[in-house]
């Protein structure tokens, strides 16, 4: 029987990469150019924290796929990065330049600090598109009746865990940094403004999905859902505590529009998780299953 090739070694795949490859270059490019423009790091409005978040996404997609080729880590990354360039389109053209606030003029701290975190976003947002695909792939559509517990459903998993361990890191890491930069700025390091609160329970969110899932309370739909969800509290972080909310010491970082649009997006993605519950639901009952197998990667004995 032949052997099929893999997708990397084929000429789908090779043209995937290589073009993954070049929209990598010409996104740099684009940075690069708003730099040497600006003097600064591209991260001081909207539309610049959405174009690093695609680059990090696409980025961290094609490094991630260099290293695991069976991985989903590529089209993950094209994903985010594809959703990110979309929405900093829809940015309008008089806030895609702006004058630095006062609070922002050290390159130091917006490269050390607004760089990492705005990255974790980017690295979070990949691992939330693997979810789904997990979800799509092994529940919506799956033909077969046991959608977890087997060896060809538990690399998916174990590549959005690794991503999601690697945008906690950055998370965690950028969050501690803000501190400093605000212990320097405002002679205080932690004050339970709306964006550090909302920081703190962005980290404790993934942190205790990571925790669930290491101790097996979490299977692998539960951890493929809880990446998702665990985005929508991410967005809420960046996008709902200055367009919405709207207060705080981070006043530099406020707008408005598009709430109706990520609203939707919102209720999108619970519809799309009910509607994956429901079917993963029957899909058990068809198998005769009580329970929901454990994860393929876990011990026989657990």
């Amino acid at each position: 029987m032949k052997k099929t090739a893999p997708w990397h070694h084929t000429r789908l795949g090779a043209l995937a990469i290589s073009l993954a490859a070049a929209g990598v270059a010409e996104h740099v490019l684009g940075i690069g150019l708003r730099v040497a423009i600006l003097h600064r790091a591209p991260v001081s409005n909207t539309y610049e924290s959405l174009l690093w978040m695609g680059l990090i996404a696409i980025a961290i997609g094609l490094v991630a796929q260099a290293l695991n080729r069976k991985g989903w880590y590529l089209f993950g990354g094209v994903c985010a990065a594809l959703i990110s360039v979309l929405f900093a389109g829809l940015v309008p053209l008089e806030d895609r330049t702006n004058a630095l606030p006062a609070v922002l003029r050290s390159n130091f701290w917006l490269i050390i600090h607004v760089l990492v975190i705005v990255a974790s976003y980017g690295v979070l947002a990949v691992a939330s598109v693997l979810g789904h695909v997990y979800l799509a792939k092994e529940v919506l559509f799956a033909r077969r009746n046991a959608p977890n517990g087997t060896k060809r459903s538990a690399p998916l998993i174990v590549q959005t865990y690794r991503t999601i361990q690697v945008g906690l890191i950055l998370l965690t890491a950028g969050t501690i940094l803000g501190g400093v930069w605000a212990a320097e700025s405002w002679g205080r390091f932690w004050g339970w403004d709306p964006k550090e609160t909302w920081a703190l329970i962005s980290i404790i969110v993934y942190f205790a999905v990571l925790h669930a899932r290491y101790i097996r309370w979490l299977q692998d739909f539960g951890l493929a859902a809880a990446a998702i969800l665990g985005f929508v509290v991410m967005v809420w972080t960046f996008y709902g505590v200055n367009y919405v909310m709207a207060t705080g010491l981070h006043s530099y970082g406020f707008g408005s529009g598009g709430e109706v649009y990520v609203g939707l997006w919102a209720i999108a993605e619970i519809a799309f998780l009910v509607a994956c519950r429901m079917r993963f639901a029957a899909l058990r009952r068809r198998s005769g299953e009580g329970h929901e197998p454990p994860p393929a990667s876990a011990p026989a004995a657990a």
